[in-house]
């Protein structure tokens, strides 16, 4: 525990009551145990406490636990910090069982500590806790599931309010092109001071903000805000990745292919772009195959779908989490053949995993069969 953590707990035992104080946890100092993985340490004269905590991730659902030291009954912001790299994964926190804050992104093209705000918890005894990562995937970018901790600050919320943290539109992440960045806060009358440069804002340091912040490059955007009777805000902090135009190629059969109303099944075939052919096994209209692609950056991307035609197949339509995405499309001919149809543009405003839905709309008068296919989907960012 550190100096500062026991002098909360001692003023705590010996007033019977908490003034706003911060408690700062190592990550390295709370036993922490991998499940599915091994967990590490690394030498890094950036972390706060001089070393870094992996988990060694290699899939999601594996976790990291950690323990905190006795923590006095009371409500505590908690924020989270961690070093970002290409390795990172995506995971989810909780405390005690109860999630707080979203999933968070530790990938970036650079390595850099960043510190979120998760939220605030409520604990109703005094007695230690038990903090838990649960990786849930990783962007399309990254090479591993690894994920990081370097150290956790609870801040006992005191009487006086404190201004809310400010929040960013569109959210930190990988983009494809420029982002501009719009800083709102939910306290009336805050001022809000922002800084690009790595430094960390407060009332006196940062750019007052005024209108939204373009960011055309791989920018660290940090914010505070302030207001007169309040103490300040936390300060926001997120990663923008902005990289080139990307062409993302996802095989039908690796997206885990999910039928509605009728089966889905593959087919060897030596001209499929996989070696394989993904096959719903449709017998009506209304019929649907459900396929989920990796996480990836947000942006508009060109659409392509690549297919087998028969006479045996079906029309359909095509979604991209729920938005239609060209017309309808005949897979029958009289001849086997691959064809690429480019269905158009669709924009995503955030970055994750994107459904894809291929629904039967009926088939042509000459077709045996109401079947449809997938061999590709190719997005082309714009």
């Amino acid at each position: 525990m550190s100096v500062m953590a026991f002098l909360c707990l001692l003023s705590f035992g010996l007033t019977g009551r908490m003034s706003a104080q911060t408690l700062n946890f190592e990550a390295e100092d709370m036993s922490p145990v991998g499940t599915g993985a091994t967990v590490s340490i690394s030498d890094d004269a950036n972390a706060s406490g001089g070393v870094v905590e992996f988990l060694n991730s290699t899939g999601v659902g594996q976790t990291m636990t950690l323990t905190t030291p006795s923590i006095a009954a009371g409500t505590y912001q908690v924020q989270f910090r961690y070093k970002t790299n290409t390795t990172r994964g995506e995971h989810t926190i909780t405390i005690d069982g109860s999630p707080i804050g979203g999933t968070i992104d530790q990938y970036a093209t650079t390595s850099t500590y960043l510190t979120v705000t998760l939220g605030t918890v409520t604990f109703g005894a005094d007695g230690t806790h038990s903090i838990v990562l649960a990786v849930t995937g990783k962007n399309a970018a990254a090479t591993q599931y690894y994920i990081t901790a370097d150290s956790f600050i609870l801040t006992s919320q005191s009487s006086e309010q404190q201004v809310a943290a400010p929040a960013f539109s569109p959210a930190g992440g990988s983009y494809t092109s420029a982002q501009t960045v719009t800083i709102s806060d939910s306290t009336s009358g805050a001022t809000i001071h922002y800084t690009t440069d790595g430094s960390t804002p407060s009332e006196t340091n940062g750019a007052v903000y005024s209108a939204p912040v373009s960011i055309s490059a791989t920018t660290t955007l940090q914010a505070i805000a302030y207001e007169s009777g309040f103490t300040d805000s936390t300060v926001t902090s997120a990663a923008y990745t902005i990289g080139s135009v990307q062409t993302l190629n996802f095989e039908a059969e690796s997206l885990s292919p999910v039928g509605s109303g009728a089966t889905v099944s593959i087919s060897d075939d030596a001209n499929a772009s996989g070696g394989v052919i993904e096959f719903l096994n449709s017998t009506a209209a209304g019929q649907s195959i459900t396929f989920t692609t990796p996480s990836f950056p947000a942006g508009t991307y060109q659409v392509q779908l690549r297919y087998k035609t028969n006479t045996s197949r079906g029309e359909h339509t095509v979604t991209v989490d729920g938005i239609p995405v060209g017309g309808t499309i005949d897979q029958y001919a009289t001849t086997q053949a691959y064809v690429t149809a480019t269905l158009g543009n669709v924009t995503l405003t955030s970055s994750g995993a994107h459904t894809i839905v291929l629904t039967v709309t009926g088939k042509n008068s000459a077709a045996t069969q109401f079947y449809i296919t997938a061999d590709k989907f190719t997005f082309v960012g714009q």
